[in-house]
């Protein structure tokens, strides 16, 4: 008997386990679908459309030794403050994140430089960082090597109808190039667009009839002697006209209130709250 109730106890335990991971995986996938996408590039058209065009020309769309797919950006010497730019509204997006992928060439010295920035208002800049010298990619077997890097934008670049970001490279010798891949801006939330109100049509006013000319009245003859009248019928009682139906004029319905979408905080309160009722389900049974 106490062999059955420990292989029993034994049992529920390991599925006990099952279902916390179980729930530990979903929460992870769920909260990285709160992340939604502002703006992304990985530049396999042959242009660089996607891009502001008052970008630089010097940066442009290249061919092979990609980070992903066949194509990139890239950018060589000899330029000074050559900037590939974006302009992106971030309004109703929070917690914005901007990451890419870069590489260098060989010959990347302390002359050259891209600089990663972004503006609200395309005048003041603020610098996310610098691919310098000392960010200069290892060469792989198979080539150059790519980096990713990541960076948190501050608060206030937050709900912006003018967010713009730049990549201000300057390279001095010729031969010195640098690469640009898989550019993506991520944040939470995003706009949600109000349903639209059709007006209710108005009925147009029915045009009036211009009135008629009165003629002039001619000279009347003397009268004549009147034989005696004659008594006339009652008339006859004429029908009350029909009241004319008013048109009705349909209200107008609401629009549906936008469903609000659940938060992380919101889908882990109700991961929580069945795991402790599982537990106490288990526990009661054991």
């Amino acid at each position: 008997m106490r062999k059955g109730v420990k292989k029993m106890k034994s049992h529920f335990v390991r599925i006990l386990l099952m279902m916390v991971g179980f729930l530990c995986v979903n929460l992870l996938v769920n909260d990285s679908a709160f992340a939604a996408m502002v703006f992304e590039d990985d530049f396999e058209s042959t242009t660089l459309d996607a891009w502001d065009s008052s970008s630089d020309p010097a940066w442009t769309n290249g061919v092979s030794n990609a980070h992903s797919g066949t194509r990139k950006a890239r950018v060589a010497g000899n330029v000074e403050n050559a900037s590939l730019v974006k302009s992106v509204s971030t309004k109703g997006y929070t917690n914005l994140n901007l990451s890419y992928w870069y590489d260098t060439s060989t010959g990347w010295d302390s002359k050259d430089s891209v600089v990663v920035e972004w503006s609200a208002d395309g005048s003041n800049w603020n610098e996310l960082g610098v691919i310098d010298e000392d960010d200069k990619t290892p060469v792989s077997e198979g080539g150059e090597e790519w980096l990713q890097r990541t960076h948190d934008l501050a608060a206030t670049a937050e709900g912006v109808d003018g967010f713009m970001m730049r990549f201000r490279a300057t390279i001095s010798g010729q031969g010195d190039i640098a690469y640009l891949d898989d550019v993506i801006l991520t944040g939470e939330g995003g706009d949600t667009p109000a349903p639209t109100v059709e007006p209710t049509p108005t009925t147009a006013p029915s045009p009036t009839s211009a009135p008629q000319p009165t003629s002039t009245p001619q000279p009347t003859s003397s009268p004549k002697p009147t034989s005696t009248p004659q008594p006339t019928s009652a008339p006859k009682p004429t029908k009350a006209p029909k009241p004319t139906a008013q048109p009705t004029v349909e209200p107008t319905p609401d629009p549906d209130p936008t469903p609000e979408t659940e938060t992380f905080w919101d889908l882990l309160r109700r991961r929580v709250q069945l795991l402790y009722w599982l537990l106490r389900w288990v526990f009661g049974l054991i």
